[in-house]
């Protein structure tokens, strides 16, 4: 039962780190996009989200099964959901057209009809305990 007990406390770790490391990504990708060829930022700020869902789920099972109570980070608010067509905008106005990076991001808003959005929820990422 010892080596079981330790597995699912090394595993609920696991979770924990995952849910502050995803939380800080999903605010990572709203505020400066990301490099992803193939998703918009949205569709990758959304896959952050779930994973937050799928740890806090499996941390919620562990701490039943370990009968220990929640970790603080269960409780950090899980992000919302963003469309799936949204794609930060890194930089504006005449400093766009010179940022290569910003250049291809916009490229890529125009081919795939993605279009900036502003409408990205606020969500205020409080990692005080870290």
């Amino acid at each position: 039962m010892g080596k079981k007990k330790n597995a699912k406390e090394a595993e609920l770790e696991v979770y924990r780190r995952l849910v502050k490391e995803d939380a800080a990504r999903w605010a990572q990708v709203r505020e400066y996009g990301c490099n992803d060829p193939t998703w918009t930022d949205g569709v990758n700020m959304n896959l952050c989200k779930n994973h937050i869902h799928h740890a806090k789920k499996n941390i919620m099972d562990l701490c039943y099964d370990l009968n220990v109570p929640l970790p603080e980070e269960y409780f950090i608010k899980t992000p919302p959901e963003v469309s799936k067509k949204y794609m930060a905008a890194l930089r504006k106005g005449s400093a766009a057209a010179e940022d290569p990076l910003q250049a291809e991001r916009l490229e890529k808003i125009k081919k795939y009809e993605y279009g900036l959005t502003a409408a990205c929820p606020e969500y205020k990422l409080e990692l005080s305990f870290l």
